[in-house]
């Protein structure tokens, strides 16, 4: 074997093992298609390191697409401009739209496959696909937060941010203002996540049939309702019976805090088990609270280990009274 095939072989083995080794290779194995051809195949984008040449040949910037499709960055001007190399590469991933010319980042098309791929293409369209209404709908219907990318006017567009809300109420944050003082919008939103509440207008965080509608959805909601709805027994209750922890925003006295909480308790038989978060039945204000729970929710059996469930209550009065009920709600239990 004569030293040219030495270095051949060599050169084999390093881009096999590295396609991107091309780069130290000499200008005559760069220019050598077999070598080439294993440096994109480990490594796409080693095709920039290609020859003119090759960088000119389809064959060899399909390879390269076909392995990375962000590998059309480093093809001749002809192969970027070839549908079939460019089709390929957007179907594999969306995001090369970018590396397109300006004529291919305008041909509805290409932008379809692209946002079908991943919705942040449409980032990358050009401004009259962005402000398409056909296109603008694909995207946010694959993901809401493809309005991001669309142009202004479809941030106030009605029919498109309900699309948006439809599966994500918290994307209220990226509309335009006067939809978050919208009632209809923030309405609408909010029942599909009360947190949405946080992005709504200050007046409609003020609005009482508003923060009833995101409390019912998320108790939590009311830490973004105007502070006066913390002092509101009404709404105070709805937040707790959704969830306990809505208690921290109570602006009510202690008094009226524990009738509140007592009222929970009798209810709970009617209120959904996993409505009640692990915490909340281990809150040390709440133990008397926590054991009556217990008694009545199994959902808080999957958190417990064996060891937990007598330290909840306070005294051998309570333990007494609510462990014999505590160990009839599921066999986990009943092994104390």
């Amino acid at each position: 074997m004569n030293t040219n095939e030495n270095t051949f072989n060599e050169v084999m083995a390093a881009v096999r093992n590295d396609g991107l080794a091309l780069e130290f290779a000499s200008k005559d194995f760069r220019a050598n298609d077999t070598i080439v051809a294993q440096a994109v195949m480990q490594n796409g984008l080693a095709l920039e390191f290609a020859s003119k040449d090759l960088r000119n040949d389809n064959e060899m910037v399909q390879l390269a697409v076909g392995n990375n499709s962000f590998a059309l960055k480093y093809a001749g001007n002809a192969q970027k401009d070839s549908r079939a190399i460019v089709e390929a590469a957007v179907k594999a991933n969306g995001l090369v739209l970018r590396c397109l010319s300006d004529e291919l980042r305008a041909d509805r098309d290409i932008v379809r496959l692209g946002i079908m791929q991943n919705f942040r293409a449409l980032g990358y369209a050009s401004n009259e696909l962005r402000a398409d209404n056909d296109i603008v709908r694909l995207a946010v219907k694959i993901n809401g937060s493809a309005l991001y990318y669309a142009s202004e006017e479809f941030k106030a567009n009605k029919e498109i941010v309900k699309l948006v809300l439809a599966n994500n109420g918290q994307l209220l944050s990226g509309v335009a203002s006067s939809l978050r003082a919208d009632e209809e919008i923030v309405e609408f939103a909010v029942q599909k996540d009360g947190l949405a509440l946080q992005y709504a207008s200050n007046q409609l965080r003020a609005d009482e049939k508003i923060v009833k509608l995101a409390v019912n959805q998320n108790g939590l909601a009311l830490e973004h309702a105007d502070y006066n709805f913390w002092a509101n027994e009404e709404i105070l209750f709805k937040a707790i019976q959704q969830i306990l922890g809505a208690i921290r925003y109570s602006k009510l006295g202690d008094k009226k805090n524990k009738r509140l909480l007592n009222k929970v308790r009798l209810m709970s038989k009617f209120v959904k088990p996993e409505a009640f978060g692990f915490d909340d039945f281990l809150q040390e204000n709440n133990k008397r609270l926590n054991k009556d729970l217990l008694a009545t929710n199994e959902h808080v059996a999957t958190y417990l280990s064996v060891g937990d469930l007598p330290g909840l209550f306070v005294n051998r009065h309570a333990r007494d009274l609510y462990l014999p009920t505590a160990k009839k709600i599921t066999p986990e239990l009943s092994k104390i």
